[in-house]
């Protein structure tokens, strides 16, 4: 699991997922439209959204703070930073979150179910204005952040 963090996340050695993810893997990434990733499982997952984030943030790196295992469970406590020198896309996809140019870092926690030395699920979730939230303020303007039975918005 710490492999797929700083190896994978952190170094950008997608050729490591093979070996780390089960055949059928979910992820759930909450600042990410659950139709994105439901019709896919297994290691395919991990490589499309790793790669998009890398796409937009080259330089990403990460830094696991800690790690709680109980059974078949692991949590992960990380962070993550780096600077969104380039546009970022999904494979595939049909959206593209032009540069910024800025500095993005987000503090977040990671929940994974561990079988047969294979990843099988993970939930992420990131402090409220993650990267991708935040690239997307940076570079349209406008930020929603949904607050109970509200919404706030913000501009930049």
């Amino acid at each position: 699991m710490s492999a797929l963090l700083t190896d994978v996340w952190g170094a950008g050695k997608v050729d490591l997922i093979e070996d780390l993810i089960d055949a059928e893997y979910r992820s759930h990434i909450e600042e990410t439209h659950p139709v994105r990733s439901s019709r896919r499982t297994g290691p395919v997952i991990p490589r499309l959204e790793i790669i998009a984030y890398r796409s937009g943030i080259p330089n990403l790196s990460l830094d696991v703070t800690a790690v709680l295992a109980d059974g078949d469970t692991v949590v992960a406590i990380w962070t993550m930073s780096g600077d969104n020198t380039a546009d970022a896309s999904v494979e595939g996809g049909d959206e593209v979150i032009p540069s910024s140019g800025r500095r993005v870092e987000a503090t977040g926690i990671g929940l994974f179910v561990v079988r047969d030395s294979r990843i099988t699920k993970a939930t992420y979730h990131w402090n409220p204005l993650g990267p991708l939230t935040q690239l997307r303020f940076f570079a349209t303007g406008t930020l929603e952040i949904g607050l109970g039975d509200g919404t706030v918005s913000l501009q930049r």
